[in-house]
């Protein structure tokens, strides 16, 4: 455990935060503009790239020796599987397999909390009598 790792550990942390705040304000803009079926074919489209680089993140694991270049870009694609072992989550505390597989369990309903404080930080700040719930569903899809 270095600096280095310590570092990338507090910059996602501060990371997570801001980019759900971006895909808010993102979604609500889009919202506003009522675009066409550019941003349903954008968000299928992203979607398939994220379910393709969690396979090849699987595939990564497997006890295989691959070739350069396809070797290199499994690596790459570890940064996008979720992988709670590249946070170094290990340096800033110990945990044990179970505790591992709680704050696995819990990054998504952790990641959806956030929304929901994001999406209450708007509503306060625009003094907004509704909830307008449909901004908040589907910035958590």
């Amino acid at each position: 455990c270095g600096g280095g790792d310590y570092a990338f550990f507090i910059t996602v942390c501060f990371i997570i935060p801001i980019g759900v705040t971006c895909l808010y304000i993102g979604l609500k803009k889009e919202t506003q503009r009522q675009s066409g079926s550019g941003s349903l074919m954008m968000t299928c489209s992203l979607q398939l790239l994220l379910v393709t680089v969690q396979m090849l993140s699987v595939m990564r694991r497997f006890d295989i020796n691959w070739k350069e270049p396809f070797a290199s870009v499994l690596v790459f694609l570890e940064f996008l599987s979720f992988d709670l072992e590249m946070l170094s989550v290990s340096c800033v505390t110990s945990m044990g397999p179970v505790a591992l597989f709680g704050l696995r369990s819990l990054v998504i309903p952790v990641l959806m909390f956030a929304i929901l404080v994001v999406h209450l930080c708007f509503l306060l700040c625009t003094r907004s009598k509704t909830f307008q719930g449909s901004n908040l569903w589907r910035t958590m899809g």
